[in-house]
């Protein structure tokens, strides 16, 4: 029973962490559009920084569906699907925001830079469903937390470029008890660009990053201690550094009655610090999924919301 209600809370925290932890990790890392209609008026203006303010719904709550297939961790070649229910609460509160660019709280914000507290979300992994993993103990869930500064590059009419540096500490989670796991970087370059197709409204990203850990966080995924050392599976301590490069594309829209997104990231670990590791089981992974919800309901209050 026990198994089952843990089951039943992961699928739920997977359709909120797609929704909104790939988002901060830049698998989204989006604006959203709003189209002027009956049901939610925006009005939009510019600032004397060049970024287009409109105003938008201080709360939303969306319902909808969404897929998923990813690694079941970075380097795994095993893979799993998910098919969930979405559920998309949008809130943007003065200093506490939930909506496409994730969980954060807004430390500082100007129209050349922005300083959030970011939140992410990595599942957890039943050691018999990988097989490089087979005999070892399972992954717990691991949460990282920690500020992300966004800095505007060069801003057009339709397209825009940001480089962005996340530094997040990282917490594996089982039940009520919680472990410190090491901490992850990563600075990445993402140019946008806004366009119009099938009657709605949409936005394009492209990203490209490095990605850096530290010993402990590599530990937690590719360290082989003795006991569980095999013939194919050699005794590997990991050290902090390189992670891999990563690679996200992402399509984006909203009109007032719906949210959609579709996206793509790929990541390769040649090089990386863990490298020989026999639990890095592909040297790349691919990660492939879709959102689509409808609005349910939405606050009369608007408040300012950058386009």
């Amino acid at each position: 029973m026990l198994k089952l209600i843990s089951k039943t809370l992961v699928r739920l925290l997977l359709s909120i962490s797609v929704c909104f932890s790939f988002l901060v990790q830049g698998f989204f890392a989006q604006e959203v559009f709003a189209e002027e209609s009956a049901e939610t008026e925006s009005n939009s203006a510019t600032t004397a920084g060049g970024q287009n303010i409109q105003q938008l719904p201080k709360w939303e709550l969306a319902l909808g569906a969404g897929a998923v297939s990813f690694p079941y961790y970075p380097g795994s070649a095993s893979s799993r699907t998910f098919v969930f229910p979405a559920v998309v609460p949008l809130y943007r509160g003065k200093y506490l925001k939930l909506d496409d660019d994730g969980l954060r709280g807004e430390l500082y914000d100007s129209d050349r830079f922005d300083l959030d507290f970011s939140v992410d979300f990595n599942l957890a992994v039943d050691s018999e469903d990988v097989e490089e993993r087979l005999g070892m103990p399972d992954l717990d869930h691991i949460v990282q937390v920690g500020p992300s500064l966004e800095w505007m590059l060069k801003k057009y009419d339709n397209d825009e470029w940001l480089f962005k540096l996340g530094l997040r500490a990282a917490v594996a989670v089982d039940g009520f008890d919680f472990n410190a796991t090491g901490y992850t970087a990563n600075p990445q370059l993402t140019w946008y660009r806004n366009f119009d197709a099938w009657n709605r409204s949409w936005r394009l990203g492209v990203t490209g990053g490095l990605l850096f850990g530290s010993e402990k966080y590599h530990d937690f995924y590719y360290q082989v201690d003795q006991e569980f050392s095999t013939a194919g599976r050699r005794q590997f301590d990991a050290s902090g550094g390189f992670s891999g490069f990563r690679s996200i594309a992402t399509m984006v829209s909203r009109n007032p009655k719906s949210w959609m997104a579709l996206f793509a990231r790929y990541e390769n670990y040649s090089g990386a610090s863990y490298e020989d590791s026999d639990l890095l089981g592909a040297s790349d992974g691919l990660t492939i999924g879709f959102v689509y919800s409808r609005f349910l309901s939405r606050s009369k209050t608007l408040v300012n919301a950058e386009r």
